[in-house]
Formats: structure tokens, sequence, C-alpha cells
């Protein structure tokens, strides 16, 4: 019974430990993943800032060439324009797909390091288990042993005192 109570007690240390220290590997997971994702948030906003400030150049400068252009090389320019436009939008596409892409690929990346996590702990826990199992066998086969020298003693002792008693009974006949 106190060898059950023991190892429940073990267990449960255990437990509470692997518990907190998962809780720890978490936290500083979701740390490195926020400030992943407020960094790159912060280099999406350096871009977007930057591309707005060379279209604001680039329609000036266009602005001040139209002002000086025929009407054909102005239809000319709006052609071009619209297909440098269409450029622009399926690069942002293929960027924003690119994107997507490493988004998935980094959370395939964490959910396999979770998965050798999770793997190494239950190797880990298994680990402990066959060891306290051997102790405790260990422990069952200390027992035994002393149980049966005690018993053996016993038993010895018992003999010794028959004999002690026959002697005795020999004694009073005499």
């Amino acid at each position: 019974e106190e060898r059950r109570r023991q190892q429940e007690q073990i267990r449960l240390e255990q437990l509470r430990l692997e518990d907190e220290k998962r809780k720890q590997e978490q936290l500083q997971r979701e740390r490195q993943e926020q400030y992943q994702k407020q960094e790159e948030e912060m280099m999406a906003k350096a871009k977007a800032l930057d591309a707005r400030k060379q279209e604001m150049e680039r329609l000036r400068a266009e602005k001040l060439r139209q002002n000086s252009m025929s009407p054909h090389e102005k239809m000319i320019q709006d052609r071009l324009r619209q297909q440098e436009k269409l450029r622009e939008e399926q690069l942002l596409e293929e960027a924003k797909i690119r994107q997507e892409k490493l988004n998935l690929i980094r959370q395939e990346e964490t959910l396999l390091l979770r998965q050798e996590e999770m793997l190494k702990q239950i190797q880990e826990e298994k680990m402990k288990l066959l060891k306290q199992e051997d102790m405790i066998r260990n422990r069952q086969t200390d027992r035994l042993k002393q149980v049966r020298a005690e018993k053996e003693l016993l038993e010895q002792q018992e003999k010794m005192l028959k004999l002690r008693e026959e002697q005795l009974v020999r004694e009073r006949r005499r």
C-alpha cells in the first residue's frame, strides 16, 4: 500500500513537472511566433510605404509627361500604364501566394517539432516508468528475501524452542 502511494506520488510529481515544462515551452514558442509576426508586419508596412512613395513619384512624373504629350502618345501611355498595373497586381498576387506557402511551411515545421517533442517526452516517460518498475521490483524482491529470512529465523527459533521444550520434559521425567 505504501509502495503504491509512493508510486502514485512520484507519477503525479512527474506529470506536474512535465506539464510545467510543456507550458514553458509553449509560452516560449508563442512568444517567438508573436515576435516573428510583428517583424513580418513591420516589414510589410515598410514595403507598402515604400511602394506608396514610389507610386506617388511615378504619378507626379507621369503627370508632367502627360502635359507635354500628344493625344496618341497619351493613349499609348495609358495602355502601358494599364499593362504595368496588371503586372503589378500579378506580382502582388504571386507574392501573397508565396507568403501563404511560406506560412504553411512554417506551420508544418512547427507541427513536426511539436510531434518530435511529444515523441521525445513519451519516450522519456516510458524510460522513467521502466526505471520505476525496476526499482519497485527490486524493492519487492528485497522485501521478499527479508520476509523469507525472517520466516527461516522464526522456524529455527521454533525448532530450538521445541528442542528446549523436549529437553525440559526429559529433565522433568528424570
